[in-house]
């Protein structure tokens, strides 16, 4: 299997979609996940095969023991990897509107802020539908992406370095990023969190693009094993992420509606005020 860098016939953010018709797909995705269950077993091992398979060719050594142990259940994941030493690894190349971009995350206050539970609502159902271990709402900051969301994976953020979703905020990836086997990608077979733990195989993320088209980060989904991944889970994926904006730009929105309103307050208020005064001067006349 290879990796892709994007899926789909359109792009996903031109017209959003409802929250309840979202919902109604992911359930529907849901539905068809359980009922094929039943094929799951035969499908994972010959995963597994596959995966064993392919790491011999790889030329990815086993990372040293500090990477082996260094826990990703930490608040950070540390920078242990060989390649980084060597400053043979990079990471993804900041975009060209990188300055913009963190003015548009910032202004949104949410990074470093605790966990809630509508952000986790939405990386629970990603999970359950696509039937994958992890699923983040990462948010892209100047040297790390931070995770407003995060199941399957304890850490909450890591170095913007090892960062996936950095590559999502490339405009050559206007849709959903999908790698399929990390080991056969240039881009990531390095990566720490690829030579170490969690051993990510699979990825797949959506940029989470705001109002003025900025990219804060991405929603991802991520597996330790291979996979192939669909116009239609492209789609999906899209959804979700869609709703993900939604309620991170909601308190934004909300503050500018309370602004607006009481600019127009005071505008009533000096309007009466000069009319008072008009009719006392037209009653002293």
């Amino acid at each position: 299997m290879g990796s892709s860098p994007s899926k789909g016939s359109s792009s996903p953010f031109g017209k959003r979609s409802s929250s309840k018709s979202a919902l109604d797909q992911a359930k529907k995705a849901a539905e068809a996940n359980r009922k094929s269950q039943g094929n799951s077993s035969s499908s994972n091992i010959q995963q597994e095969r596959l995966s064993s398979a392919s790491l011999p060719n790889t030329g990815v050594k086993d990372p040293p023991p500090n990477v082996q142990n260094s826990a990703i259940s930490d608040s950070v994941v540390p920078l242990g990897h060989a390649a980084y030493a060597e400053g043979a690894y990079n990471g993804a190349p900041l975009p060209p509107d990188e300055e913009e971009r963190m003015k548009t995350l910032s202004a949104l206050k949410v990074l470093d802020t605790a966990p809630e539970e509508r952000f986790d609502d939405l990386t629970r159902l990603a999970c359950m539908i696509f039937k994958v271990p992890i699923a983040l709402v990462s948010l892209v900051d100047k040297d790390r992406q931070w995770f407003k969301s995060h199941q399957g994976l304890a850490a909450t953020f890591t170095d913007r370095k090892s960062s996936f979703c950095a590559w999502t905020l490339l405009p050559q990836h206007p849709e959903v990023l999908v790698v399929e086997n990390t080991l056969t990608d240039a881009r990531f077979k390095d990566n720490a969190l690829v030579a170490g733990p969690p051993g990510i195989r699979f990825y797949a993320g959506c940029p989470l693009v705001a109002s003025n088209k900025m990219r804060y980060g991405s929603l991802c989904i991520i597996d330790k094993e291979p996979r192939t991944f669909t116009a239609d889970n492209c789609q999906m994926l899209s959804n979700l992420a869609e709703m993900v904006v939604r309620e991170l730009e909601k308190e934004v929105l909300l503050e500018e509606q309370r602004q607006r309103s009481e600019m127009l307050s005071q505008e009533n208020t000096q309007l009466l005020r000069a009319i008072d005064a008009f009719r006392c001067s037209v009653q002293v006349l």
